[in-house]
């Protein structure tokens, strides 16, 4: 659902290519994102098809338009300008203005301008529309269409479009509208009229165009007569004006205020009749059945409105007598504090303190209570008064006891939620979800937000996605349901064609420990489908980062597929049980999903075979300790190819630039205890040995030859028989490792403490086994400029040795 206004306080004149001479209505004319001026509207024109023709080369098409007015106008104008009220469902979304057919008091006058030839245009016979019929050459004209307004023989409104190119063999272009303007000579008068009974104001002040404007007495305050406001000035300069109208109790405080942009005032006449052509009706007129034509009011509800904080509080043990919703003050139900929400241009918060429990809340349908149409929010937050908890737990909640969905929401204004968790609901077969019923223009789940524990029989439990739905920071919907997961178990579910949009970074609490924020249910399991996509402006995160939240529930027609969401944010089956490895002895697949070896250890012969032609790497290492300089937070998975040089390659040759020099930035010193320090992550070694002082040679011709063991790594995916397809982002981003992390390796999968056995993962994958022999690593031992250090696989011991040794070599890389 998408909230629509009609531009309003000017008449504005689209046209539009039609393949036959009939009436379309303009829907861009709807979409204004607010109530200023706007002084251009563009329509996409349809192509057209040829009529009669004048001669053989030119095609006679046709313009089609119509006008929308809104405002301030004197009522001879106002009564010819006003037609039908344009509804929501309407197919017309603007209107001409009226002639009557006995009535000639106004008349207009619509021009084609192309080249130097006019063509005039007809009024159609209800006199709402125009159309004029111009003959298209295959050469390009240029046009512009004029429209004016007179009575009798003076001109009230004129304005020109800007201009457009069409030809016979381009007939589909974005065609500038028509802005008309009241013409600003001589002047005219203002007695316009507002209804404030019963609303406790005093008087009323009114700029016009920021200008305060007094009445004949001098006087700036225009006081009630008979509970009714009459702005009476003379000798106004004829235009367009902006009117600001505030409105104060006997106190003088501000009690309510509006502007309106169409003070229409017209050479010789008073302007004192209003017109409304917005859908939904603006607050402060009230139709009187006579087309457009509207009365001004402004009532008790509308200055309580006006005068209520944007904040509303809610506590179901208040004790409260009066339930205003203040702070101390609060309302003890939730439908107490929706009723509180009176306001279009307020962003309501409402802050819900301790436990609201049972099933049922709602957000109604566009916050509409007052039964026409209007709209008593601009957006609304429902927020935990009290935030969250050490663990990063909302410490408020709408529980639903197990006894129907929590929460509908069912409005076309946007609705955040934030440190408020939404729990316990309950759905037993009535396909609907238990936690929230989204049937919604635009949802965020924001920081704090929680959805937990919702079970639905025949739905996905924590939400079903209707309309715009957000995710940002902390926000967390842990599957499942009182410890099952799956579907109907708290998950999110999206129908073909709708995304969920980031739109900020997801930062998990601590109490999402893998990571995964939500598990969605896809209304059809097709790879490829987009489920995930980064909302517009979006700039903290990234689509792969952000896409790695989620997972899929399993497919329950065929669960021996694992379904997952890939770092485009795109429904796929993943070869391994996870979307990515993170645990020391993880399998890595060249899709980047992952499994435990020992899973894969304990599979069936079928079950190993189908999987081993896709395992690329084996997890040695996840953690912050091999980290360089200051950077003690970043957590770094590291897989070892299962492809080794066994032949042996030197660390460079005797002739490469680096070989008789101490390469300080990436030495590695040892200590006792196996302590490393100096430059741990070797991923760019090769870069800081090309930049330090006098070897600018490990790049160009004959590099690879210069220093074969870090090209081998660089070129790992190329060199090697890997599994690795060329065009894949695994191709890239392998590194000779530095000692430190060469060293863990051995630690982690060979040693006596080991993790995993490395061995014979690494040979059951059909890798090269480490039982053999020394490995180069990437770092430079510190006492002698000629040697690089490598490990001893075989006894675990370090080497020192000459750079142009021959020693194994295994490449790394970052998962």
């Amino acid at each position: 659902m998408k909230r629509k206004f009609i531009l309003r306080f000017k008449f504005f004149l689209s046209v539009l290519f039609l393949s036959t001479i009939i009436f379309t209505s303009c829907n861009n004319l709807t979409d204004a994102a607010s109530l200023e001026p706007t002084d251009k509207n563009e329509v996409i024109l349809e192509s057209v098809t040829a009529a009669t023709s004048a001669s053989t080369d030119e095609n006679y098409v046709t313009l089609s338009g119509s006008l929308s007015t809104g405002g301030a106008y004197p009522e001879e104008i106002a009564r010819t300008l006003s037609g039908e009220k344009v509804t929501e469902d309407s197919s017309s979304r603007s209107a001409f203005p009226a002639v009557s057919t006995t009535d000639n008091s106004l008349t207009y006058s619509i021009t084609v301008k192309y080249g130097s030839q006019t063509c005039p245009g007809n009024i159609s016979t209800d006199k709402k529309s125009y159309t004029v019929a111009i003959p298209v050459q295959s050469e390009a004209m240029t046009c512009t269409v004029e429209a004016s307004i007179f009575k009798g023989t003076d001109k009230l409104f004129s304005g020109e479009s800007e201009s457009f190119t069409i030809s016979r063999e381009n007939q589909v272009v974005e065609v500038p509208a028509i802005t008309l303007k009241a013409l600003s000579s001589g002047n005219g008068s203002i007695g316009l009229e507002i209804n404030v009974e019963g609303s406790g104001i005093s008087y009323c002040t009114v700029k016009l165009d920021g200008e305060l404007i007094s009445d004949e007495d001098g006087s700036e305050k225009f006081e009630p007569s008979s509970n009714k406001i009459t702005v009476t000035k003379n000798d106004v300069t004829a235009k367009v004006y902006l009117g600001e109208f505030s409105f104060y109790d006997s106190s003088d405080v501000l009690i309510y205020s509006f502007k309106e942009y169409g003070i229409n005032v017209i050479s010789n006449l008073t302007t004192n009749t209003w017109i409304s052509n917005a859908d939904p009706l603006e607050e402060w007129f009230q139709l009187t059945g006579s087309g457009n034509i509207a009365t001004c009011r402004i009532t008790a509800a509308m200055v309580e409105g006006f005068l209520l904080p944007p904040e509303i509080y809610v506590d179901p043990n208040a004790t409260s007598s009066t339930e205003s919703g203040s702070f101390f003050n609060p309302c003890k139900t939730f439908s107490k504090a929706i009723e509180k929400l009176t306001d279009a241009t307020k962003d309501y918060t409402i802050y819900i303190n301790g436990t609201l429990s049972g099933s049922g809340f709602q957000i109604p349908a566009s916050l509409k209570n007052d039964g026409n149409g209007t709209y008593n929010a601009k957006s609304l937050t429902l927020c935990g008064a009290r935030g969250l908890d050490t663990n990063g737990n909302p410490q408020d909640s709408l529980d639903g006891n197990d006894d129907g969905t929590v929460l509908h929401i069912f409005s076309d204004v946007p609705i955040v939620i934030k440190n408020l968790s939404i729990k316990n609901g309950y759905q037993d077969g009535q396909g609907m979800p238990a936690g929230i019923w989204m049937d919604a223009e635009s949802l965020i789940l924001s920081d704090g937000a929680q959805l937990k524990n919702n079970l639905a029989a025949d739905h996905p439990g924590a939400l079903n996605v209707d309309g715009i739905f957000k995710l940002k920071g902390s926000v967390y919907i842990p599957s499942g349901w009182n410890g099952e997961t799956g579907y109907g178990r708290n998950d999110v579910y999206l129908p073909t064609g709708t995304t969920i949009k980031i739109a900020g970074k997801l930062t998990p609490p601590a109490a999402c420990t893998d990571g995964i924020v939500a598990t969605i249910t896809p209304a059809s399991y097709t790879a490829g489908t987009q489920l995930i996509e980064l909302d517009t402006g979006v700039t903290d995160t990234t689509l792969p980062e952000a896409s790695g939240h989620f997972a899929v529930t399993p497919d329950a027609s065929d669960p021996s597929k694992n379904w997952a969401v890939d770092r485009e944010g795109k429904l796929k089956v993943l070869i391994g049980t996870k979307l990515k490895p993170d645990a020391v002895g993880d399998i890595v697949f060249n899709d980047g999903s992952a499994m435990p070896y020992s899973d894969y250890a304990e599979a069936v012969t079928d079950v190993k075979n189908a999987l081993k032609p896709y395992a690329i790497a084996l997890i040695f290492y996840k953690g912050t300790g091999l980290n360089s300089g200051d950077d003690t937070t970043t957590v770094r998975t590291l897989g070892v190819g299962l492809m080794h040089s066994t032949s042996g390659l030197v660390w460079c040759t005797n002739t490469a630039n680096a070989f008789s020099k101490n390469i300080t930035d990436i030495q590695q010193i040892v200590t006792d205890g196996r302590i490393f320090t100096g430059d741990n992550d070797g991923s760019d070694n090769l870069e800081q040995i090309e930049a330090f002082e006098g070897v600018d040679d490990t790049t160009g011709d004959g590099a690879a030859d210069r220093y074969p063991a870090f090209y081998f790594a660089k070129n790992y995916a190329s060199n090697t028989v890997t599994n690795i397809a060329a065009a894949s982002e695994f191709a890239r981003g392998w590194y000779l490792p530095s000692f430190a992390e060469l060293y863990q390796i051995y630690a982690n999968g060979k040693s006596s403490g080991k993790i995993f056995d490395l061995e014979t993962a690494s040979a059951a994958l059909g890798g090269s086994k480490f039982d053999n022999g020394q490995y180069w690593s990437a770092s430079q031992y510190a006492a002698v400029d000629t040697k690089g250090w490598g490990q001893s696989f075989i006894f675990g011991d370090r080497v020192d040795a000459d750079k142009n040794y021959n020693f194994l070599v295994c490449a790394i890389r970052e998962f």
